[in-house]
């Protein structure tokens, strides 16, 4: 079984773990004569760089309800809080359906096997490599019998070797959702204009939940490194939320695009529900720029 996969375009350059849910295991891009390494990795963190289903973030102690059926997941929060965190799919085998030089299609099938998730499906991504972006097209179709739940969620880590205390965070407007000690929404929600403009976090603790005022369909976040580095992380109107996240290592920061709220399983907020044979799209992507 093929682990890995790589694409190339001039200076850029991306790897795949198709072993760990394709999640990207290195990302370099290029912009004029500069080159970068975008994505931080950390050997025991299981979700970097991962994306997540049926659920990204918590899921409050791994229970939900649906069409009158309760299911249990697995309770995996790293922080000994009783929640389920962000799926299954992310030590999942991607198969390889079809690839080129700077591009490729990427697919998992699931048929229902376990007991707390008995819906089968299947997930498709277009991962499209350029000299200064990374383009990801995802596809999530319901392939069983019976309605699905579902959200779906990307969590990249940024790499900031210079440290977060001169890392500029710029994101669209937005309201926070407020959380609970285990960090499940408590159903109130503040308007955020920390980071309406460019601002640096210093020493900000950020583990929060955005709800995204979308502008043209389209939301774009910005982190601007002390030598006027920018990275663009831009996801379509499918990706109402973002969950930001600064590591403890004070080295990086994930900005993660989520279809759905925090909990969703239980709370609904940007639920998907997919009837049998049908199917839901979603985009999202990064850009490297350099000022």
């Amino acid at each position: 079984m093929n682990s890995q996969i790589s694409l190339e375009n001039h200076r850029a350059l991306a790897s795949f773990a198709l072993d760990a849910g394709a999640s990207i295991s290195s990302l370099q891009l290029s912009s004029g004569n500069s080159t970068r390494a975008l994505l931080a990795f950390h050997p025991n963190y299981q979700f970097e760089n991962a994306w997540l289903f049926p659920f990204p973030n918590r899921l409050k102690n791994g229970i939900y309800t649906f069409e009158g059926q309760t299911y249990q997941f697995p309770q995996n929060d790293m922080e000994n809080r009783p929640n389920a965190l962000h799926g299954f799919i992310s030590n999942k085998h991607f198969e390889i359906v079809h690839r080129t030089k700077s591009a490729c299609t990427l697919k998992y099938e699931y048929n229902g096997d376990y007991a707390y998730y008995p819906f089968a499906f299947s997930i498709t991504l277009g991962l499209e490599l350029l000299p200064d972006a990374l383009t990801c097209n995802v596809m999530v179709k319901n392939t069983g019998q019976q309605n699905m739940p579902c959200g779906f969620g990307w969590h990249p880590y940024f790499v900031a070797d210079e440290g977060l205390e001169t890392l500029s965070l710029k994101l669209p407007g937005s309201t926070i959702v407020e959380l609970d000690p285990l960090g499940i929404p408590t159903g109130k929600e503040h308007p955020s204009h920390c980071f309406d403009e460019s601002r640096v976090i210093h020493d900000t603790h950020l583990d929060d939940c955005f709800r995204l005022n979308l502008t043209n369909g389209l939301s774009q976040s910005e982190l601007l490194f002390e030598n006027g580095d920018l990275i663009e992380i831009w996801q379509d109107a499918s990706f109402p939320f973002t969950q930001v996240y600064t590591h403890p290592s004070r080295k990086s920061i994930a900005i993660e695009p989520m279809t759905c709220g925090v909990n969703v399983l239980n709370s609904g907020d940007g639920l998907i529900v997919l009837a049998p044979d049908q199917s839901k799209s979603f985009s999202c992507g990064l850009r490297y720029i350099v000022r």
